[in-house]
């Protein structure tokens, strides 16, 4: 009897315990969190778009691009040239372009020149060999290279002229260089960005010698005393746009888009009023005249022998003194 009991209460323990369970398994709460997303399309092309031999006025040489066989492989990575010095002071000076053309913003990692194979720490004496951005400035980790944009480097080698009759070569050599920058996707808490820089130039006509010089400025303040004068402006020192700058009623003025030649006649032609204005030969020429001095806005070569002004000639901004003339490009 006494077991009996003790068996209907382990029965009475089991049969509320479950009951509790299942009491607990009735008052639930299941929360979420939903959402959508969308992953815009992304690419990642950094590569060599274009390789040039400079002669000794810096200026892009095609010929001497192919002497030094000048070439970027297939997959746009590796730039190839071959160079030869017979004599202390020779050199070449070579320009690569690397252009991001993806769509994320990358950043120069990192970058080493090697001779050999290995890493340069100290040159032999005899060889000069340097790679700067192209405007000179000394290449760094963490220097932005935006989406669409690209910037130039520039390779010099040469035979060192300032060594001792001792530091010149007794045989041949042969040793071969690489230089290596490595991209990855910017970060923007590190990267820096190449400053823009702001060019000046104005024409100054010198009376005595019938010439034209042009006066260079980084400072706009330096063109007071010009009528008119061009701002060129460079972003990580890649040529990016000119303005034509001007004085007309004591005010400033600046024609931004000088590859349209309809919008930058209306600009004058409203400023100065259509009656100051008229056509000029037989080509899309225009010519306004004010305060003494001219705009002619020129899509041609047509340029009158006594006149100051300033045009437009195919890439270049021509300034013209009394039939003299200087080209910017």
């Amino acid at each position: 009897m006494r077991r009996n009991k003790r068996k209907n209460l382990i029965f009475s323990l089991v049969f509320i315990i479950l009951f509790m369970g299942l009491g607990y398994a009735f008052i639930s709460s299941t929360l979420s969190i939903n959402g959508t997303a969308k992953f815009q399309e992304a690419t990642w092309d950094v590569h060599f778009d274009e390789a040039f031999a400079l002669n000794k006025d810096g200026e892009i040489d095609d010929g001497l691009t192919d002497e030094l066989g000048l070439v970027i492989d297939n997959a746009l990575t590796t730039v190839y040239y071959n160079v030869e010095f017979y004599e202390p002071g020779d050199y070449y000076e070579i320009g690569v372009c690397v252009v991001n053309m993806g769509t994320i913003d990358a950043m120069l990692e990192s970058f080493d020149s090697k001779i050999n194979g290995i890493s340069v720490s100290n040159l032999p004496s005899y060889i000069d060999y340097s790679v700067t951005y192209m405007d000179g400035e000394e290449i760094k980790e963490n220097h932005l290279l935006e989406a669409g944009y690209q910037e130039f480097f520039k390779i010099r080698i040469g035979y060192r002229k300032d060594i001792e009759i001792s530091d010149l070569p007794s045989s041949l050599q042969t040793p071969t260089f690489s230089f290596e920058v490595v991209y990855i996707q910017a970060d923007k808490n590190v990267a820096v960005d190449r400053t823009t820089r702001i060019e000046y130039l104005a024409p100054e006509y010198d009376e005595f010698s019938n010439s034209v010089t042009m006066i260079h400025s980084t400072e706009e303040s330096d063109m007071n005393n010009y009528p008119f004068f061009v701002k060129k402006t460079y972003i990580k020192e890649v040529f990016r746009a000119s303005s034509v700058g001007f004085r007309y009623g004591g005010e400033l003025y600046y024609i931004t888009n000088l590859t349209d030649y309809e919008e930058a006649k209306s600009f004058v032609t409203n400023l100065i009023g259509e009656e100051n204005c008229h056509f000029l030969g037989n080509g899309p020429s225009y010519f306004c005249s004010f305060h003494d001095y001219d705009i002619k806005i020129n899509q041609g070569n047509n340029f009158d022998d006594d006149y100051c002004g300033i045009g437009i000639e195919n890439d270049y901004i021509v300034c013209e003194f009394q039939g003299c003339s200087g080209h910017i490009n």
